[in-house]
């Protein structure tokens, strides 16, 4: 199976708990089953489990299949250098999930599809094989879980051991082409960089554009040079073509050139959706954002002159992002 990048979708808050609960049990019945078989041969290994998925399918299914399946014992922490990340997400077929591994045995990925009890099963046993592989910590005596008392094992188990961490942040950087409409008589055309952070369903990026455009008045024609700093902050769905809405800050620079050259500042406040969708390790995107030039011009061979929100433009954009590691 092909492997997919392991930036997540996040859970909503209901289901990082009852992730968080299933998890701690997961790793209670893992300890107990195990520690009565080799009481004094195997250290429980310590991984970071987080788990992302839909109310549909609960991350429950997954650990109680993982639970079934590895015979290594474990314990969730919130910090380990290995580390379990699961994803999965809801397609027309079903569901799509991914899982990528990362301890000192090397790093691993995988994707699969179907029903939710089928990729629980897959992935199950995809990382029973990956923490199975890990090498043995130092030889300690692991005492049983369950001979605590039973049932009040588990619910100590929960009460006492450390809550995971269930959120989650990316860093993108990217590159883009775009287009605005409306600002002058003719288009701008231009391309920029851009960062962005997400975390959780929001985002913010920061930008850096530059665009170029020509514009006919009186005696001849305007030529423009625009730099922008654009600012956007958005909220996005968990849906695998991923659909954010946006608001922008565009403050920057216009430079005029007609009779005479002169730059003057720029700023434009606008709203718009923008579609992304996963392409391997890339994402491309698409957005189209309606804009008020908040510091419009009026230019003319006299020079230019103030004319705020003078005009309603649209900018349409065309990128590609990469993930930083």
């Amino acid at each position: 199976m092909p492997p997919v990048s392991t930036k997540p979708r996040v859970a909503s808050r209901s289901g990082v708990r009852s992730t968080v609960r299933c998890a701690l049990v997961a790793s209670a019945l893992a300890l107990a089953s195990n520690a009565r078989a080799e009481p004094a041969r195997a250290s429980p290994l310590e991984i970071a489990v987080r788990i992302e998925s839909p109310a549909a399918c609960p991350g429950e299914t997954f650990l109680a299949a993982l639970a079934r399946r590895t015979r290594r014992p474990f314990e969730v922490r919130p910090e380990s250098k290995v580390t379990l990340l699961i994803t999965v997400a809801t397609t027309d077929a079903g569901f799509e999930a991914a899982a990528a591994f990362a301890g000192a045995s090397g790093r691993a990925e995988r994707t699969v599809r179907g029903s939710c009890d089928e990729i629980s099963a897959a992935l199950a046993l995809v990382s029973a094989i990956w923490l199975e592989s890990e090498p043995t910590s130092p030889t300690r005596t692991v005492l049983p879980v369950a001979d605590a008392g039973g049932g009040d094992a588990l619910e100590h188990a929960r009460d006492n051991a450390p809550t995971p961490r269930a959120t989650t942040s990316h860093t993108w950087v990217g590159a883009q082409g775009f287009a605005a409409f409306g600002v002058f008589g003719r288009p701008a055309v231009g391309a920029g960089l851009f960062g962005t952070y997400e975390r959780e369903r929001v985002d913010a990026r920061l930008g850096l554009r530059g665009a170029l455009a020509n514009d006919a008045i009186a005696l001849g024609t305007a030529h423009f040079d625009w730099l922008v700093v654009p600012l956007d902050g958005c909220l996005h769905t968990r849906t695998t073509v991923r659909v954010s809405g946006c608001a922008r800050v565009e403050p920057g620079f216009l430079h005029a050139s007609f009779v005479r050259s002169t730059s003057l500042p720029w700023l434009t406040l606008g709203v718009g959706p923008r579609l992304d969708a996963r392409v391997g390790p890339a994402r491309l995107e698409l957005e189209t954002f309606v804009v008020a030039t908040a510091t419009g011009y009026r230019v003319s061979p006299a020079g230019a002159t103030l004319v705020p929100f003078r005009s309603i433009a649209t900018a349409t954009a065309i990128g590609v992002a990469l993930p930083l590691p």
